[in-house]
Parts: C-alpha cells; sequence; structure tokens
C-alpha cells in the first residue's frame, strides 16, 4: 500500500459531503470505507496466501481472520461485529430505526478498547437527539476508520524491514 493510498483512507470527509444524506446512507457508506480497510489489510497479511479468497468473504468472516491472526482483541474484535449487526439491521429490516442510544452503546464500548486510542467518548456523548446522529456517527466510523489504517501503516513497515 503506497503513501497516496494509505492517504485516501485517512481522508473520510467524501463520506459526509452530501447535504441530503440520511443516517442510513453515512452507516453503509462507512460500514463500505471500513470493509475496503479491512480488505487492504488481509491482502497484506495473506498474500502469500492465493488460495485464500478475501473478495469471496463476508464482512464477519473478515473481521474473523483478523481476530484468529492476533490482529484484533476479542473486544476490538466484538466492537466490529457489533457495527456489522447494526449495518445487516439497516440493509435488511425495514423497521429498523438506528437510534442515538445504540450509537452511544457502539461509542461506550470503542472507549473501552486500546485498540481505538483515538476516539474522544466525550465528544460522541455530547450529542442527544436524532438530529445529532450525523456526528456520532462520524465519530464511530473515524475512530474505526483511523484505527485500521493505522494497522495498514504498521504492517506496511514491518514488510519494508523484513525486505531489507
Amino acid at each position: 500500500m503506497t503513501k497516496q493510498e494509505i492517504d485516501v483512507y485517512y481522508d473520510c470527509d467524501w463520506l459526509f459531503n452530501t447535504p441530503e444524506e440520511k443516517p442510513i446512507d453515512t452507516y453503509i457508506i462507512g460500514h463500505l470505507s471500513i470493509e475496503r480497510t479491512i480488505n487492504a489489510i488481509l491482502n497484506l497479511l495473506l498474500k502469500n496466501k492465493p488460495e485464500i479468497k478475501i473478495k469471496e468473504m463476508n464482512f464477519y468472516k473478515k473481521i474473523q481472520a483478523l481476530y484468529m491472526l492476533d490482529i484484533l482483541s476479542s473486544k476490538d474484535y466484538n466492537i466490529l461485529n457489533k457495527f456489522n449487526q447494526y449495518r445487516n439491521k439497516l440493509a435488511h429490516e425495514n423497521d429498523f430505526k438506528l437510534t442515538v442510544e445504540d450509537l452511544k452503546s457502539l461509542a461506550k464500548d470503542i472507549e473501552e478498547t486500546i485498540f481505538f486510542e483515538q476516539f474522544d467518548i466525550d465528544n460522541c456523548l455530547q450529542y442527544d437527539d436524532v438530529q445529532d446522529i450525523f456526528g456520532i456517527l462520524t465519530d464511530i466510523i473515524g475512530a474505526i476508520q483511523h484505527t485500521l489504517v493505522d494497522v495498514c501503516v504498521k504492517l506496511n513497515k514491518r514488510e519494508m524491514i523484513i525486505k531489507a
């Protein structure tokens, strides 16, 4: 992964620039962005294993793989799994409504892990109503995305050291 590719993963602003966007849009697009970063991590880790078809794995299988490869702790795995479960409900259950309380619960889970070091829980918990749902979403998606990109960077550096 080049520095330019890594910069693209860090720049999440493009996710939140449409004025008519709804929370479901933000959540689904954020989920897709996070999955792209997970794919990059798995490609780095499994590049010598062509028999493992990352493109054929769903999000759940990908986070399971990261957990089995000791990239994610059980808490980190549970956060990504919970994030994915909300996404599945948004995509497949017509009557599911993502609430501020759901997102605050996820935010509290994120804060309790070491993996998501850059997360500011106080900023996230200041939001109180549905109008603030975008603020919580951007905080959560940003925290997950930045952390996963950091993993990519560390894996890239490790690979460069091994080659040298």
